[in-house]
């Protein structure tokens, strides 16, 4: 006899039909097989699940690169243009245009010597 139609001491080959032995003998082949079939598609699902998760992850990655040049650039055009506003050419534009400011006469100015 196989492993798979042993029984206990207990109970004799003879007190159960031939039919129920191949049964159990056959229940425990498709058990088996059913476990490999949801291991299989549990893997297949997972295997799924990770491919379009990684697809949107590389995605995100991808709108982040091109938000980061983005701002790059903005940062160096508001480099530039800080630049260009602390010239003393444009400070002097923004003194006399908007605060009306004028360079003082030469008797009006006094120079203090240590």
């Amino acid at each position: 006899m196989n492993a798979a139609t042993r029984f206990p001491p207990s109970v004799s080959s003879q007190a159960l039909p031939r039919q129920w032995v191949l049964t159990l003998a056959m229940s425990k082949k498709q058990a088996l097989l059913g476990f490999l079939s949801l291991t299989l598609l549990f893997s297949a699902f997972a295997i799924v699940y990770v491919t379009h998760a990684t697809r949107e992850w590389y995605t995100q990655y991808q709108q982040a690169l091109i938000e980061s040049d983005q701002l790059k650039m903005l940062r160096n055009q508001l480099l530039l243009e800080h630049s260009t506003l602390l010239t003393p050419g444009h400070i002097e534009k923004i003194a006399t245009d908007k605060l009306n400011m004028v360079t003082p006469a030469d008797n009006a100015v006094v120079v203090i010597h240590e």
